[in-house]
């Protein structure tokens, strides 16, 4: 089993798409999206999602981004299936309170945040979809206890998701080559990085890589036995991640 999460970053999602559709692994793909990311008034780096850009969100990502993905997947011959992480409460979640941040040296309110984290994931639906032949394809929003579509991180929704569901591996595709030791040089990767080595490793990332990477970790402590950070740039991205490109964590 396998859980394939596609960054908001790629660009041409073709070639990645040509190969899950010849997967003959069964597998969920998560798909996300670039966020609004403001910084609070303690220097933290927060998403920010008000009610307009979640209608925005879910008309563009939700609605077009994840019809047009089943749309070709179903053309390539995958029995994929659109959702959200609301769909069925797949992704139920913890709606953030009012945000206080720092804007052009001023500190601003921000109110009517529709961003959240995931507290629970209940796979029952994916898991039905999976035992009948289907390719989820999975998009944020989860939804709040309160009932109320929240913005989710979509790194986090696949961990959570290929821990609920026990799957084997987690792909995590973007528009690098992998985990760099210098970001400067897409020649730096590193191939394989071991559990008790993220946090050293970690100082050599910044921003989202960062945070992938000990994301990896902890999917990695909850039961996956591999997570991948690879290039969906360029062609058969699937194959060369089977192949043992990009970077790879571990036990």
């Amino acid at each position: 089993m396998l859980v394939i999460k596609i960054g908001g970053s790629l660009t041409d999602l073709d070639p990645l798409l040509q190969d899950v559709a010849a997967c003959k692994e069964p597998l969920v793909m998560v798909h996300g999206h670039p966020p609004r990311m403001v910084t609070s008034e303690r220097g933290e780096v927060s998403r920010f999602t008000d009610a307009t850009t979640m209608d925005h969100f879910l008309m563009a990502y939700a609605g077009k981004q994840n019809k047009r993905i089943v749309e070709r997947l179903r053309a390539l011959g995958a029995n994929a299936v659109g959702l959200t992480a609301m769909d069925g409460g797949i992704a139920i979640g913890r709606r953030k309170p009012d945000l206080r941040i720092q804007e052009a040296g001023k500190v601003k309110m921000l109110h009517g945040d529709h961003s959240g984290s995931i507290e629970k994931i209940e796979p029952k639906l994916l898991r039905l979809l999976l035992d009948n032949g289907f390719l989820p394809v999975v998009t944020p929003p989860g939804i709040s206890h309160e009932g109320v579509a929240i913005n989710v991180d979509g790194d986090r929704l696949a961990m959570e998701i290929a821990t609920a569901i026990q799957a084997e591996r987690l792909l995590i595709f973007a528009d690098t080559p992998g985990f760099m030791r210098d970001v400067s040089d897409e020649r730096s990767v590193i191939p394989l990085i071991h559990l008790e080595e993220i946090e050293g490793m970690a100082e050599y990332g910044k921003g989202r890589a960062r945070v992938k990477l000990r994301a990896a970790g902890q999917a990695i402590r909850r039961g996956i036995q591999a997570v991948g950070l690879l290039d969906g740039r360029g062609e058969h991205p699937l194959t060369r991640a089977f192949e043992g490109a990009g970077t790879w964590v571990t036990t």
